[in-house]
């Protein structure tokens, strides 16, 4: 890079330290349960999951006897860093194994195939009862959802059965999640705890729907909604009585599936109130619908006869990625899913280039304002995503491409390669910035400066680029390369 390259680090001080603070995360391919095999990037599609596969036995937590909270996960073959998840809230006396070969359960399977999302089947305790009553004898099902998103947000693989230490977590299905697209989808008994959790955690959810769901507790989703929410709560639990946010404030879409007519009138309520919702018009698939101007925030329900027509595929192209909760406000703010790879209604003026660099394939993303004008210079931004991230997910979470509108410049997105670290033992996306953060990644793996150096030269030779204005930004581990880079080649 030239010296005449300007860095300008927004946010990235508070950003890095925040992350150094952090370091103490096709077909249906074969069930894996033990044992964890060696990790192998395939370096023709590095940034296809390793772990690709149903994976049945996991649990999650180090901090009591957390076995009960047992699931199964489906990584798709394909599944890209950040991919989006679907948690599924399954019956009463079924687990996580059987659900998932159920004919609904292998539904959701080939819908994760097709649209590349992971899709995890949570089950009740010992596969029996969820504690609908909320009975003080029973699972704290509330503190197991929490235990459960420790071990989903983990990136460390451990087998518990080889540790012989039942409290140890047992994740050897280790992804890297979408935070702002995580959705929940509840059947039967599940649906009915899926409305309590949504109560309790409601800015971890971009979307909930229930399928024919028992009778949800009143009590428990009122006081709940009364109880002051973590507002950051993917990343932190800080800040509950600083914002002093009401769950109840914070609003989740909601589609209510049921073949009848009365069982949950009260949760269709609450939701209605919480998203702050008025009657619409039906849809084609709709008996009531109530909807909020200019906001995703949204209450459908489909009633009678009209429920059988609902099918999984309805649930997740019509309603559950339809919206994604963005990071870093509190409770999270909902907006209009930007669609990238592969999808009919891909976002226009994004590219995805993917080149030889350094013997690495390496990926990054553009994003042309309409208003670019090839025979005028204009200036270029380098966004640079955190640990774990991808170019697609901080494309959306960043709002860049509105600035890039609004003010006329190229900015790229570009993909951090999945590399091992000290401090990780599975690959994930992780910029080389080993001169600021010693532990992140090896020194065995890719040159990002040379990267970076290579992606600027790209894109002078694409646009028309104005060299004295070229800029950076990154979040977290995109901050730290930035640094790194600015030291090696300023």
């Amino acid at each position: 890079m030239k010296k005449s390259i300007i860095y300008s680090f927004l946010f990235a001080l508070m950003a890095a330290l925040i992350f150094f603070g952090c370091l103490n995360s096709g077909s249906v391919q074969e069930e894996r349960i033990g044992p964890v095999p060696d990790f192998v990037i395939n370096p023709a599609a590095p940034y296809d999951s390793p772990h690709g596969g149903l994976h049945h036995g996991q649990h999650g937590g180090n901090m009591g006897q957390h076995t009960d909270a047992r699931y199964s996960v489906y990584v798709p073959p394909h599944a890209q860093p950040w991919s989006p998840l679907v948690l599924v809230l399954i019956p009463n006396n079924t687990t996580a194994k059987t659900f998932a070969e159920s004919q609904s359960g292998k539904e959701w399977l080939s819908l994760a195939d097709q649209y590349e999302f992971i899709v995890v089947f949570y089950e009740p305790k010992d596969g029996k009862t969820w504690n609908i009553a909320a009975d003080a004898a029973g699972r704290d099902e509330a503190l197991f959802f929490d235990h459960l998103f420790a071990a989903l947000a983990s990136k460390v693989v451990r087998d518990g059965s080889s540790l012989g230490a039942p409290q140890v977590a047992n994740t050897n299905a280790v992804f890297t999640r979408d935070k702002t697209h995580m959705s929940m989808v509840g059947y039967g008994e599940g649906g009915a705890m899926a409305l309590q959790m949504a109560s309790i955690w409601p800015s971890l959810f971009s979307a909930v729907a229930t399928v024919n769901a028992t009778e949800a507790n009143q009590e428990y989703i009122t006081s709940s909604g009364n109880e002051l929410s973590y507002p950051f709560v993917t990343d932190s639990k800080q800040g509950q009585a600083e914002m002093a946010l009401p769950n109840k404030d914070i609003p989740v879409p909601l589609w209510i599936v049921s073949q009848s007519q009365e069982v949950n009138t009260f949760a269709q309520s609450y939701y209605i109130t919480a998203n702050s919702a008025v009657t619409a018009a039906n849809n084609q698939y709709t008996t009531a619908r109530y909807t909020v101007s200019g906001s995703p925030a949204r209450v459908w329900v489909t009633r009678g006869e009209s429920a059988a027509n609902i099918t999984s595929l309805i649930l997740y192209t019509e309603f559950l990625s339809l919206n994604s909760r963005l990071l870093g406000w509190p409770g999270g703010i909902l907006r209009d899913t930007v669609f990238f790879r592969n999808h009919p209604d891909a976002a226009p003026g994004y590219t995805e280039i993917n080149m030889t660099v350094d013997g690495f394939v390496r990926r990054w993303v553009v994003y042309q304002p309409a208003s670019y004008n090839p025979g005028r210079e204009t200036p270029l931004v380098l966004a640079l995503h955190g640990f774990t991230g991808s170019g697609y997910g901080f494309a959306e979470e960043s709002l860049w491409a509105e600035v890039a509108d609004n003010y006329g410049f190229i900015v790229i997105f570009p993909q951090a390669y999945p590399n091992v670290s000290n401090s990780f033992n599975n690959p994930v996306p992780a910029w080389n910035s080993r001169g600021v953060f010693p532990n992140m990644p090896m020194a065995t793996s890719t040159n990002d400066v040379l990267f970076l150096q290579e992606v600027i030269n790209w894109a002078k030779g694409e646009y028309n680029i104005d060299n004295t204005r070229v800029y950076g930004t990154g979040h977290s581990n995109g901050a730290s390369m930035l640094w790194y880079a600015a030291l090696q080649d300023p």
